[in-house]
């Protein structure tokens, strides 16, 4: 969960992201215009957003793998919510699994000191010890 737990059974956030299968496999076929793409053992992930609505600025991110150790798994998130005319600042959740150990950097001061920076089509990350 990107999230802390008892999140989930409240009403904020409004909403909210969870990953149920974070190393899932896939096989199949995938039919694209006039072409066809076998999908044999891809690695990835599934997930569900669930909530009243969507979050007023975000952007969520995961890798299903990495390079090194196909095990490991990352989702990160970081949103800015609003309070009427107010903006929070941004709150960055951050979840690494890593050889049967979860890194978890999801309370709130972790996420408002983990730094997310947003602009479209960029994301940056600092996490300041």
């Amino acid at each position: 969960m990107l999230l802390p737990s008892k999140l989930y059974e409240t009403k904020f956030p409004a909403a909210k992201s969870l990953v149920s299968l974070p190393l899932a496999r896939f096989d199949g076929r995938l039919f694209v215009n006039d072409g066809v793409i076998s999908v044999d053992g891809w690695q990835g992930s599934q997930n569900h957003n669930l909530g009243v609505r969507h979050t007023d600025f975000y952007a969520w991110g995961q890798v299903a793998g990495f390079d090194n150790d196909p095990s490991a798994f990352l989702e990160i998130a970081t949103a800015r919510l609003r309070f009427g005319p107010v903006w929070s600042p941004p709150f960055t959740p951050i979840v690494l699994r890593y050889r049967d150990t979860e890194y978890a950097f999801r309370g709130l001061f972790q996420s408002l000191r983990a730094q997310g920076f947003l602009r479209i089509f960029r994301l940056a990350l600092s996490i300041v010890d």
